[in-house]
């Protein structure tokens, strides 16, 4: 019979094949987690597969107690568990479950009358359970999940309607209502956002509907297809979306400020709160200001020629 090699011996074995050993402390004896475990098993939950951890690459995470099979279920949660996205039980769990990696697969089972989590790839012994979030951005992920994604791929600012009847120039006030009401019917004031790279596609197409002049109104298909209508609405919709982006900056500014000075005045756990908000505050100063540059070189690129 081989020898099995101790401690030791795996260690230099993973130092010689350049793998660096992933180090995990359970946080289940934590005072939040203990209150979470008794209120869950009132309510008929139960796991004895995953448990709560630090993990010394990636954080907080999911530890998986015994080796885990493609399609095991892992998490069966009582539909008395489950609540509303205001409350603290799911920003609890989505303090620990925080990967865009897709292994598991999560729904609701009719049948069991249970919120299901189960393994898609499996996942050895005492390593960390991952869970696939979607392409989310951080508003939605703390409103649905209670926590924010550093360096989220998908993060963007959302632009409502009554921001940009404000940033409408003089030039394209020109009958405004029936221009919104035209952009309610086809279904395009939803989902207007900035992002890293600059204003969103379905921003500018509203922005240059907003600044379409009385006789470039019969060209109304052509700009719902991406074409520039006229160099005027150009600059007018580039104009539009800066000065979008600069009030958008002031607002998260004045935000961030009142945040500092409630979080001098508040408790730990309304503290807490309030940073993972500012958190995401702050993530979105960042996207505006690189959308603001991004218009910027546009209008220089337009002056100059």
């Amino acid at each position: 019979m081989a020898r099995r090699s101790g401690r030791r011996a795996r260690r230099k074995r993973r130092k010689r094949e350049g793998v660096a050993a992933v180090q995990s402390v359970t946080l289940s004896h934590e005072p939040p987690f203990v209150c979470l475990r008794r209120w869950l098993q009132k309510r008929g939950f139960s796991s004895r597969l995953l448990l709560p951890a630090h993990f010394s690459d990636t954080g907080r995470g999911l530890l998986s107690l015994t080796a885990l099979q493609p399609g095991e279920l892992l998490i069966s949660l009582p539909e008395s568990c489950l609540l509303t996205t205001s409350t603290v039980l799911k920003s609890y769990l989505g303090q620990y479950i925080k990967r865009y990696t897709v292994q598991v697969q999560a729904c609701f089972n009719e049948v069991s009358r249970c919120y299901e989590v189960h393994s898609l790839q499996g996942c050895h012994k005492f390593q960390q359970a991952f869970i696939c979030y979607g392409p989310h951005d951080n508003q939605r992920l703390l409103l649905e999940y209670g926590f924010v994604a550093p360096d989220n791929p998908h993060g963007v600012v959302y632009v409502e309607e009554g921001l940009l009847q404000k940033c409408v120039c003089a030039e394209g006030r020109g009958q405004l209502e029936q221009k919104l009401l035209f952009l309610k019917q086809h279904d395009l004031l939803q989902n207007l956002t900035f992002g890293v790279d600059g204003p969103s596609w379905r921003l500018m197409t509203v922005l240059r509907l907003l600044s379409l002049r009385p006789e470039h109104y019969p060209q109304w298909k052509s700009v719902l297809q991406g074409a520039a209508v006229s160099e005027e609405t150009e600059q007018l919709s580039v104009l539009m979306a800066a000065h979008t982006c600069q009030l958008l900056l002031q607002d998260t500014a004045t935000i961030l400020d009142q945040i500092s000075r409630l979080r001098e005045q508040c408790d730990r756990v309304l503290r807490e709160q309030l940073e993972v908000v500012a958190q995401l505050r702050q993530e979105e100063q960042g996207i505006l200001g690189s959308s603001l540059d991004v218009l910027r070189r546009l209008q220089a690129h337009s002056q100059a020629e």
